[in-house]
């Protein structure tokens, strides 16, 4: 009798712990599909804000001669055909840069399998960053083909970013470089430049919601033709 109630219980709570676990799957299972669901609604509100923001936008570059970080010759005219990331920045910077830098990389690596998409790299401090400096820079972070580094004289770099880009760049003061402030202030936005070298869209960044957006706003502006000047 004793065992007939053992075996009994036993079997009752295999039962029951089926039962939990089953409820546990079942509860996890929910969660996740929540969490995919929340995920799907923010990517579909960032492609059509994407959309929107593509359509209103093709701000036109100016021309400006400067020089690639190979010694070529460069103009923004050059930009054609493909779609590129922009960012400005500059090598001896302490404190935007570092994660500007690491930001477009990581971009760079989820997008690598995507043909026709550049990256575009303006120095604010063109009097220290020459090619040369920027040839090194670029092969210390491992920059492959996609990856283009621009310089100039001082004017025509600032007119593209100031202009073209529409993006905050200034010299620092003497007195506030003397107490340790980087050389230059920049922005730290991104810049996205579609196949007919017009300015498309911006992001932020630090901030993974205008980056997701502009993931979506690449992949529009990869599917329009080259001569779709809006």
């Amino acid at each position: 009798m004793s065992q007939s109630v053992d075996a009994s219980r036993a079997s009752m709570m295999r039962s029951l712990g089926t039962y939990l676990v089953v409820l546990m799957l079942a509860g996890g299972g929910l969660i996740a599909g929540g969490a995919f669901l929340g995920r799907l609604h923010a990517s579909n509100t960032a492609y059509r804000e994407a959309v929107q923001m593509v359509r209103q936008l093709a701000l036109p570059l100016p021309s400006v001669e400067l020089v690639d970080h190979h010694g070529r010759p460069w103009r923004p005219e050059m930009l054609r055909g493909q779609v590129w990331v922009a960012a400005c920045f500059f090598t001896r910077c302490s404190t935007v840069c570092p994660a500007l830098m690491h930001s477009l990389q990581s971009l760079a690596e989820e997008l690598k399998g995507l043909q026709g998409v550049r990256f575009l790299i303006v120095t604010v401090d063109p009097t220290h960053d020459r090619p040369a400096v920027l040839r090194d820079y670029a092969r210390a972070i491992k920059a492959d083909q996609r990856w283009l580094f621009v310089t100039g004289e001082k004017e025509a770099v600032y007119r593209l970013v100031r202009e073209g880009f529409r993006l905050s760049a200034a010299e620092t003061p003497p007195e506030a470089r003397r107490q340790g402030a980087d050389p230059v202030t920049h922005s730290t936005r991104l810049v996205l430049i579609g196949k007919q070298a017009r300015v498309r869209g911006y992001a932020e960044t630090r901030d993974p919601w205008q980056l997701t957006k502009l993931q979506h706003a690449i992949d529009l502006l990869l599917a329009e033709p080259e001569d779709d000047v809006r």
